[in-house]
């Protein structure tokens, strides 16, 4: 399964894709900049030698792709399930949780974009 974006009017769709070495992804919300948050399977490093499949929440529009959202200190997955639109600073916040001990706790993340580029910015 991954996820996909739809511009609402043609009978196509997007695949938005995955993070490294990942094979699954879900998008929950998009806002009125086409910004979309969700989560993504990622391969990470979880021994000195091992790896093993995660879950990463990200933010993604066309402009830049799939963006990860930092970790909450001590989490084995994160998840993003909804974001605002835009602020005049140019913040995006999204909310959603991450797993730390075996139990769910909320975040809030802001991401602040820069640098305009045909209305959207790219992330800074």
């Amino acid at each position: 399964m991954q996820a996909i974006i739809w511009d609402g009017v043609s009978a196509n769709s997007k695949f938005i894709g995955v993070l490294g070495g990942g094979s699954a992804s879900a998008a929950y919300e998009i806002n009125n900049d086409r910004f979309v948050a969700g989560h993504s399977e990622k391969r990470v490093l979880i021994g000195s030698l091992a790896t093993g499949i995660r879950n990463r929440a990200f933010i993604w529009h066309s402009h830049f792709g799939m963006y990860e959202l930092p970790l909450a200190p001590g989490s084995t997955h994160c998840y993003a399930r909804s974001l605002n639109n835009r602020t005049s600073t140019g913040a995006i916040q999204v909310v959603g949780h991450c797993t730390v001990s075996g139990k769910n706790k909320a975040v809030r993340w802001t991401v602040l974009t820069s640098t305009y580029v045909h209305g959207i910015p790219p992330l800074s």
